[in-house]
């Protein structure tokens, strides 16, 4: 199809006022497609309506909203991609992707988004300025839209990185005959059209998963996936914690390990996890303090005190060129195949840097260093390799959540702990599956049952129905058997003589820890009950089995209840049951209730903070004088001083 650019010249006009802004959250989901979201919404359970789903659940606006009819009324249709093809003609793949940094950046920051929204309305006519307005407020059809979300922008670079011009054809007259077209407002064009492209795939005979159609509900799913996300300090802190404090020889020799966990991520990069740490600061404080208006690109080298060798070896391992990135781009067709920018976050154009997505920069950083080493292990010494890599961090996992655990523990007047380990139930239920840890608090027993793996990849970008199945099997199903089995040795009357307990528990309330993060919501919260009924585990074995619901929690969420704990006095058991009593939250996050219930602005555990100041404090001597030690939490630059 043509596209007959001569007739989009009334669609933008000069800049001229500026409109009043509305706020979105940016900390849950964003279903793609408004129309496909109001369509598939109608069947979802009535525990999805709550205020869960009021609060998190939202779509983002396309470009359908406001350009289907204006094309209309020139007697054009609209069809993405003969539009997204004259966009990228417009202007250099370079320009584009310094756009789609800062539009990206904006992505993650509301205020910043108001900002964009104010200028992008300001260029539309009237007509189409009202209509995304419609759009945004939620007035065209009751469903409130973000005007930026991740997933199509970094499509949107996906778009210009793999665009190839086919052989012959004409540049295009488009910014000639509407020289409106900038370089940012053609980024905003290009997003909103490449996210009128982002569907949920249709499945055949109409199946339901979890109550919606199984098509929006695996894209639920894999958007939870690709929303997750920690504060950048605490990543920082808590990896430099599990890869130090208990990765060490005395705790993890038994696995038969070939070296400390730092000596592997050593060997496996070439970099000390504070040169890492140092320099993933450095580009993520630069990209944190973006401004409309500022250069979206740093120099890797300037303003830093770190040799340009190690500068080199990190990019060598965090950064693609353009052609390298569009290289493997080329293989992930799928609308949640991230995985080049999630490997390597950052693209290298000469000694310039762009920080493609800053999410993604501090997950390579932090979680991704386990992949760093499982690779390294699996080429070195194959299955055995990374199997032993496994068990050793799975072992770093434990040891951390184990002394949370210990700390929420009630102490015993004259000494001693209610804390108890595997091994303690071990010496009394000889023929049992035991469970990881558990506190005694009285008339109720706590179990907890720690669980290290990570939804699969083609739960992730393929949102496979099966592979998230097995994820279900994986990180809930396989740990409550243990939990159901271990309840019920501690249901027993009388207890052995060597029992934790003195008596058998009054109440049981199981607990998964989780190292990585998994989207808990109404959906998945579903489907994980599901399969517990199933096997009738827990509270679905026997009704009058005196067990509580189970409760999934991570480490970031015992954190926050650690944090509670120091400075409220609440007990772990209080914070749970709240949780699972609450009315519009119980189907949700253990997180998401915590910050509804007592604010966003959660300190660390002292043992976190300690960490975490530590750590700057090396990345400091590293960076030298010229790096500004802000948090990226804090809103403060923190990056190096030379730009290009």
């Amino acid at each position: 199809m043509s596209f007959e650019v001569s007739r989009w010249s009334g669609l933008f006009r000069p800049v001229s006022g500026r409109t009043p802004a509305g706020r979105w959250s940016d900390a849950g989901l964003i279903v793609p497609d408004r129309s496909l979201a109001a369509a598939g919404l109608g069947p979802v359970p009535e525990e999805t309506t709550s205020a869960w789903f009021g609060r998190y659940v939202k779509a983002y606006v396309t470009a359908g909203d406001y350009l289907t009819g204006a094309l209309s009324a020139a007697g054009l249709p609209f069809d993405p991609v003969p539009l997204i093809n004259s966009l990228l003609r417009l202007h250099p793949r370079e320009v584009y992707l310094q756009v789609l940094v800062t539009l990206n950046h904006a992505a993650h920051h509301p205020e910043l988004a108001e900002t964009y929204r104010d200028r992008f309305l300001a260029r539309l006519n009237p007509v189409m300025a009202q209509a995304v307005r419609r759009a945004l407020d939620g007035t065209a059809d009751g469903m409130t839209r973000a005007l930026l979300a991740r997933q199509p922008v970094l499509r949107a670079m996906r778009a210009v990185l793999t665009h190839r011009p086919t052989d012959g054809s004409a540049p295009g007259n488009l910014a000639a005959a509407v020289p409106g077209l900038d370089p940012e407002l053609a980024g905003m064009l290009l997003v909103h059209l490449v996210a009128a492209q982002l569907h949920a795939p249709h499945t055949t005979g109409n199946p339901k998963f979890g109550g919606l159609r199984q098509g929006l509900a695996m894209e639920m799913v894999a958007n939870g996936l690709f929303y997750n996300h920690e504060r950048a300090d605490v990543l920082l802190a808590r990896t430099r914690m599990l890869w130090d404090t208990y990765g060490t020889p005395i705790d993890l020799g038994k696995l038969s390990l070939r070296a400390r966990p730092l000596d592997l991520l050593r060997e496996a990069t070439g970099l000390d996890l504070e040169d890492i740490a140092a320099l993933t600061l450095a580009y993520h404080g630069y990209v944190r303090a973006l401004q409309p208006d500022g250069l979206p690109g740093v120099n890797a080298f300037a303003g830093i005190q770190i040799s340009r060798d190690i500068v080199e070896t990190y990019l060598g391992s965090f950064a693609s060129t353009p052609d390298e990135l569009a290289a493997r781009l080329d293989a992930c067709p799928g609308a949640w195949q991230m995985l080049p920018i999630q490997e390597r976050p950052l693209l290298r154009i000469g000694e310039v840097i762009l920080v493609l997505d800053e999410q993604y920069l501090i997950e390579r950083a932090t979680q991704g260093l386990y992949w760093f080493v499982h690779e390294h292990e699996r080429d070195r010494d194959g299955e055995r390799g990374w199997k032993r890599w496994n068990g050793a961090y799975a072992r770093m996992v434990e040891q951390r959540a184990e002394d949370q655990l210990r700390r929420l523990a009630p102490p015993l007047v004259g000494g001693g702990t209610t804390f108890f380990t595997e091994e303690d139930l071990q010496a009394a239920f000889t023929r049992s599956k035991n469970s990881d840890a558990g506190i005694d608090f009285g008339e109720l027993t706590l179990l907890a049952e720690v669980v290290t793996g990570q939804a699969a990849l083609a739960t992730r970008e393929n949102a496979d129905v099966t592979a998230y199945a097995k994820d279900i099997e994986k990180l809930f199903v396989k740990k409550a058997r243990q939990l159901d089995e271990t309840a019920a040795c501690l249901l027993r009357d009388p207890q052995p003589d060597s029992s934790p307990l003195d008596k058998p528990a009054g109440r049981v309330l199981p607990v998964t820890v989780r190292g990585w993060q998994f989207p808990l919501n109404p959906l998945t919260r579903g489907h994980i009950e599901d399969a517990l009924r199933s096997e009738g585990l827990l509270n679905y074995r026997r009704p009058a089995v005196p067990v509580a619901g189970i409760a999934p929690v991570d480490l970031e969420e015992l954190e926050m209840c650690e944090t509670l704990h120091e400075t409220r006095g609440l007990s772990l058991p209080d914070l749970i049951t709240q949780w699972q009593e609450s009315a519009d939250f119980s189907r949700s996050s253990f997180r998401d209730f915590l910050i509804q219930t007592y604010g966003a602005a959660f300190a660390r555990p002292a043992d976190l903070q300690a960490e975490l100041a530590r750590l700057l404090t090396l990345i400091a001597r590293r960076l030298g004088s010229n790096w500004t030690p802000g948090l990226p939490e804090s809103g403060q630059p923190a990056g190096p001083a030379g730009t290009d």
